[in-house]
C-alpha cells in the first residue's frame, strides 16, 4: 500500500522584488503512513501551513517530489479532493445554518448521493458528539464545538487522508479530548492522519511519528521515544524525562514557543 504522504527534497521559494527569495520550505522530506497519526511540530512561521497547501495542490514546489496517496497533487487535484479532507485553522462554517444544515450542504457540494446524505450527516453528528445541538445554528456554538463540527464535515467524506491544521487551537479541554479521541479512531480505521501543531502535549498524546520542522526545514523525525532518547535528561527532579520541548531546543537552540 502506498504511503499517505511522501515528500522528498521539497523547496518552496517565493520571489521578492528587490530582495532575496524567501524559502518557505527548504529541502523538506516528510513521509506519513496510513493507519498512523503523523504530527508535524513547529512554531508559528515554520512552514506547516505552506506544506498543507503543497499537499492539496494549491502550491507547486519549486524543487522536489510530492505524492499524496500515490498521486501528484497538481496533476490529480480533482481525485485528491475526493479522497483528502482538510480541516484548516478557520472553521469555514455558515453561522446562520444549523449543524445539520452545514453538514447537509457540505455533503451535497462534494457529491454525496442524495439517498446517502441523511445517513452520512447523522453519523457525522454522532461521531463528534453534537446530537443535542444538531439543530442549533453554528454561530451559537463555542469555539470547541465549531472545531468538532468542522471535523465532522471532514470525516463525513470518509477520506483516505485527514489533514488537520492545529485542530485544537483555542479549544476547551473537554472538546479537545473529544477531538483527540476521534483522531485516534480515524487512524485506527487505517486512514492516514497528518496533524500540524505547536502544542507539545498534543504531539505526545497523538503522534505515532513526530516530525519537527523549523524555518521550513526538517530538524528531527521519529517516534516520541526515539526523539527523546537523544536528549540529555533534564536536571529538574520533577521532570526526569525529556519532553518534545527539550528535543526542539536540543536540535535548534530555540524555544518552541518563540
Amino acid at each position: 500500500m502506498t504511503a499517505a504522504i511522501d515528500l522528498v527534497g521539497v523547496d518552496v521559494e517565493f520571489k521578492r522584488r528587490g530582495r532575496a527569495p524567501f524559502h518557505a520550505l527548504s529541502d523538506l522530506t516528510v513521509r506519513a503512513e496510513r493507519g498512523q497519526v503523523t504530527c508535524l511540530l513547529g512554531p508559528n512561521g515554520s512552514g506547516k501551513t505552506t506544506l498543507i497547501n503543497v499537499l492539496t495542490g494549491l502550491l507547486t514546489p519549486t524543487v522536489g517530489e510530492v505524492k499524496v496517496l500515490g498521486l501528484i497533487p497538481r496533476q490529480n487535484r480533482r481525485e485528491l479532493l475526493s479522497r483528502v479532507a482538510v480541516v484548516p485553522q478557520e472553521t469555514a462554517l455558515y453561522p446562520e445554518l444549523t449543524a445539520r444544515e452545514n453538514l447537509t450542504f457540505h455533503a451535497g457540494y462534494y457529491g454525496v448521493p442524495r439517498d446517502q446524505q441523511k445517513r452520512r450527516v447523522a453519523e457525522a453528528i454522532e461521531l463528534v458528539q453534537l446530537q443535542q445541538r444538531a439543530d442549533d445554528r453554528a454561530g451559537t456554538f463555542s469555539g470547541g464545538m465549531q472545531r468538532r463540527l468542522a471535523l465532522g464535515k471532514a470525516l463525513m467524506m470518509a477520506p483516505d487522508l485527514l489533514v488537520l491544521d492545529e485542530p485544537t487551537l483555542g479549544v476547551d479541554v473537554q472538546s479537545r479530548e473529544a477531538i483527540w479521541a476521534r483522531i485516534r479512531e480515524t487512524a485506527a480505521e487505517g486512514r492516514g492522519v497528518l496533524l500540524t501543531t505547536n502544542y507539545m502535549e498534543e504531539a505526545q498524546r497523538l503522534g505515532d511519528r513526530v516530525i519537527i520542522i523549523d524555518r521550513g526545514r526538517n530538524v528531527a523525525a521519529g517516534t516520541i521515544d526515539e526523539l527523546t532518547a537523544v536528549v540529555p535528561e533534564p536536571e529538574q527532579v520533577l521532570r526526569p524525562q525529556a519532553s518534545l520541548q527539550d528535543v526542539f531546543l536540543h536540535y535548534t537552540g530555540r524555544d518552541l514557543r518563540d
